[in-house]
């Protein structure tokens, strides 16, 4: 600590760790499946850096202010000119903006999807380039309470017993972290434990009270000793990338105490990295890491706006994936360059960088002001009529016996079920919103224990994540020689459209008994079919789709 400042070796090192996380999780899902993990070690390392340094000085107003630059700026560029740039490439993807700027500007974004994503199937029919920001929801709620938990702090101190303070927290923490594993029940949308600050805040708590008991004294070992503390932090480094690569977000383990247990090893990791008598720190503050976490936070805000251009330009190959990723440095670099113009070796670049960057700006400004909600109107519209299709079903499911036709799907084909119990009125139909693979077994399972399992099965899944080979072996086992025919996805949003496709089309080419419904190509030919989410069909699209199942089957 040095002229009223706080600097700690290693902590850039930290964020680096975090914001490689995030960006490969972000860009490749289906390789660092949990790589979203980077967000829980920067809640953690928030919490600790907040208690530190407000511990060396705190005055509220200056406190407020200093958030409020380091946030806001950057945040402003970025919303403006992602606007900018889809009013001229995808004026469409602004309908409904102003709701969803207004909630990241005032930090409730994570709350108002949960709203919007009451249904997991918004995350693609609702695509957004500012998805990842409910992040910033939680930290800015959080920032607006700190005060009150460092006067509580101050409170406990004066007193004599700043134990207190901890322990208030520490029931804080464990109140919000036991949340998630009590609320979890497998199947269920996954969206309000995953986005509620309830469910999330523990990892600040937990990095807060690291911070409160940081002390800058290079003679005080640490509490594992040095040669078991060095080891201990490998073994925690080498646990965080394997939980990268292999933790996914829709894993029932990560909400039963997964996330619980990664945000203690991230705890632990920072402790180990911050304490004066290791040399943890000193190597993780090698240049590259310092670089990448010093512009950290521009990195983060760019992720989801690149990715979402690219999309709307159609350029999904591989390989314009490391084109995204210098996108995203690129990008982050010139902004942290514009925000630091006094530190800018010209101020002719700097200007007209700055220029560009208004311009652009501007017309993001235009795009918000014309914008309309024709789009979250839509969705509405279509989220009752998904309700009423679901009430269908249970109503149906009542009366049903046995039949020779099953079929098992998610959103798409629950918005054409009242057709097809036209085409097919002993049909059994079993369709629901959000429904990823692995959630078909159960239902199969108890159709072949009340023996009520046609010859006859249809499946439409895969529009709400990657199809996992596991699971599918296992409802290919339960239906034994039985007729399948799996229809295929169209997603164009998502990162798994492409490998679903050639995988169920593998599944064809490698079993006699199983058929490829090619939905893809004929949406492919008339877009028209679709509703405004471009995934789910409407009127039209509806009849194309069940005249698809009727060809088929013929």
């Amino acid at each position: 600590m040095k002229k009223g400042k706080v600097y700690i070796q290693g902590l850039d090192g930290i964020r680096a760790l975090a914001i490689i996380g995030v960006t490969l999780f972000h860009i490749f899902p289906n390789v660092f499946k949990g790589g979203y993990l980077g967000v829980s070690l920067f809640f953690v390392l928030t919490g600790f850096l907040l208690a530190v340094t407000s511990k060396r000085e705190f005055h509220v107003f200056e406190y407020l202010k200093k958030r409020i630059v380091r946030i806001y700026p950057a945040l402003l560029i970025v919303i403006f000119m992602s606007l900018g740039v889809l009013l001229f490439i995808s004026p469409n993807s602004l309908s409904g903006m102003k709701q969803e700027v207004a909630s990241i500007l005032l930090g409730y974004n994570n709350w108002w999807q949960i709203g919007q994503n009451a249904d997991y199937f918004s995350r693609i029919s609702n695509a957004s380039p500012f998805t990842h920001f409910w992040y910033l929801g939680i930290e800015l709620q959080y920032y607006l309470v700190w005060p009150i938990l460092f006067l509580i702090y101050k409170m406990a101190k004066r007193a004599g017993n700043p134990s207190l303070n901890i322990a208030i927290l520490s029931v804080l923490a464990c109140m919000s972290m036991m949340l998630m594993p009590l609320l979890y029940k497998e199947g269920m949308d996954v969206t309000p434990l995953y986005y509620g600050t309830h469910t999330r805040v523990y990892a600040l708590l937990f990095g807060t009270i690291l911070g409160f008991c940081f002390k800058n004294k290079k003679k005080e070992c640490s509490i594992f000793g040095k040669g078991i503390s060095i080891a201990l932090f490998f073994l925690l480094f080498i646990l965080t990338v394997f939980s990268y690569i292999t933790l996914d977000g829709q894993n029932p383990l990560l909400y039963r105490g997964g996330m619980i247990g990664m945000t203690i090893v991230f705890v632990l990791m920072i402790y180990l990295v911050s304490h004066p008598s290791l040399p943890i720190g000193k190597w993780l503050d090698n240049r590259l890491l310092k670089w990448i976490g010093k512009h950290s936070y521009s990195i983060f805000l760019w992720q989801y706006p690149v990715l979402f251009v690219f999309s709307k330009l159609g350029l999904h190959e591989i390989y314009w994936k490391f084109v995204e990723m210098g996108v995203i440095v690129l990008l982050a670099v010139f902004v942290d360059y514009i925000l630091n113009w006094k530190r800018a070796s010209s101020k002719l670049i700097w200007g007209s960088a700055t220029m560009c960057m208004a311009i652009c700006m501007g017309f993001g400004v235009y795009g918000l002001y014309i914008s309309d909600d024709s789009l979250q109107e839509a969705q509405e519209e279509l989220r009752n009529e998904l309700e009423e299709n679901a009430k269908l079903i249970e109503e149906k499911k009542k009366t049903y016996s046995t039949s020779q036709m099953v079929m098992i799907g998610d959103s798409v084909l629950l918005s054409v079920a009242p057709l097809l119990y036209e085409m097919y009125p002993d049909s059994y139909i079993d369709a629901a919103v959000g429904r990823h693979c692995g959630e078909e077994v159960p239902i199969l399972e108890q159709l072949v224990e009340n023996r009520q399992l046609g010859d006859t099965i249809i499946i439409s899944m895969g529009t709400n994540g990657t199809l996992n080979d596991g699971y599918v072996q296992v409802t290919l086992a339960l239906l034994g020689p039985r007729e399948i025919f799996w229809i295929n996805n169209y997603c164009p949003d998502s990162p798994w459209e492409s490998g679903n496709n050639e995988y169920i089309q593998y599944l064809a080419d490698t079993h006699e008994n199983v058929h490829v419904i090619d939905w893809y190509s004929l949406v492919k030919e008339h877009p028209e079919y679709l509703e405004m989410d471009g995934v789910h069909p409407n009127e039209d699209g509806m009849k194309a789709y069940a005249e698809l199942i009727r060809n088929a089957l013929k």
